[in-house]
C-alpha cells in the first residue's frame, strides 16, 4: 500500500475478498486497487470512524507541570507532567518510548483511558514525570530528546468488511465495463421494446451519502443510526494537546 494512502489499510485483505467469490480483476494488484477505492470511499461515507490500525511516531512538545508549553529548543521547566496525550484516539499500544537515547521498559508507563500516556512511579513509589525539555533541533537519541512510537485507530467491524468487499466487486465490474455491474448507471431513461424504464440520477445517491448498492447502503444506514449517540473515534495525530489547548506540529517537526 502506498505511503500516501489516506487510511491505514484496506478494510478487507485480498485474501478475504478472494474468499467471497470471483472478481473481474486480472491480478492481485488490481484487486488491491479496488479494495483501496471501496475502503476509502466507505471510510468517507461512514464518517471517518474506521481508519484501521495505524502506527505513528511523535516527539511531544515539552509541557510543564503548570500547563505551560515549551515551543522552542530550550528547556521551559525542570519538571514535566506525568500524563500527556499523544494526539490520537483510541491509543491501542505503545511500541517504544525513547528518552535521551535510552528505551524505557514497558512497566515504566501505561495507557490511560485509551487517550493518555502515563508515566508510572518508580520502585520506591516516587512520582515520575515526562521530560520537561524537547530539543526538536536535535535528532532523536541526543540528550534532551525523546519520542514515542504507538498504534492507534479503529478496525472496521465485520459488516464494514463485507460492505467493502461487495462495493469493490461492483467497482471492478465498472472498470471492466461489465453489463452485470450493479452500480447506478448514468442514464435517466431507457426505452426497450416499447417500454420506458426511468432510472434515477446516480448523483442523488452521492448527495444522500449512499452508493446505490442495497447491501452496502444498509450497513451505512445502520452505522449512521448507531453513531448518533456515540462520539467520533478518530483524532488527527498531527494535533498534540499542549496545556489547555491543542497545537499543530508538522510531520517534519515531530520527527526532526
Amino acid at each position: 500500500m502506498s505511503d500516501d494512502f489516506p487510511i491505514c489499510g484496506t478494510w478487507a485483505t485480498v485474501e478475504e475478498a478472494g474468499g467471497c467469490g470471483s472478481f473481474e480483476c486480472q491480478t492481485d494488484e488490481d484487486l488491491l486497487e479496488v479494495l483501496e477505492a471501496s475502503s476509502y470511499l466507505l471510510y468517507l461515507l461512514s464518517g471517518k470512524v474506521y481508519p484501521g490500525i495505524c502506527e505513528d511516531f511523535v516527539r511531544p512538545p515539552a509541557v510543564c507541570d503548570d500547563g505551560r508549553c515549551c515551543r522552542d529548543s530550550c528547556s521551559c521547566c525542570h519538571h514535566g507532567v506525568s500524563k500527556l496525550t499523544l494526539g490520537a484516539y483510541p491509543i491501542r499500544s505503545i511500541v517504544e518510548v525513547e528518552i535521551d537515547g535510552d528505551v524505557l521498559e514497558p512497566d515504566e508507563y501505561q495507557i490511560l483511558n485509551r487517550r493518555y500516556l502515563l508515566r508510572m512511579a518508580d520502585v520506591d513509589g516516587n512520582r515520575q514525570r515526562w521530560p520537561g525539555i524537547q530539543r526538536l533541533d536535535l535528532p532523536l537519541g541526543d540528550p534532551g530528546t525523546w519520542g514515542v512510537r504507538f498504534t492507534y485507530g479503529q478496525a472496521p467491524p465485520i459488516p464494514a468488511k463485507m460492505a467493502a468487499i461487495a462495493y469493490a466487486k461492483e467497482l471492478a465490474k465498472a472498470c471492466a465495463c461489465s453489463s452485470d455491474c450493479k452500480l447506478p448507471a448514468r442514464v435517466q431513461s431507457v426505452a426497450r421494446q416499447g417500454v420506458t424504464m426511468v432510472i434515477g440520477d446516480p448523483n442523488a445517491f452521492l448527495v444522500a451519502g449512499l452508493t446505490g448498492l442495497s447491501t452496502v447502503d444498509s450497513w451505512l444506514a445502520a452505522e449512521r443510526y448507531a453513531r448518533r449517540n456515540r462520539r467520533s473515534a478518530f483524532v488527527n495525530p498531527d494535533f498534540i494537546l499542549c496545556g489547555e489547548g491543542i497545537s499543530r506540529l508538522s510531520g517534519d517537526a515531530l520527527q526532526s
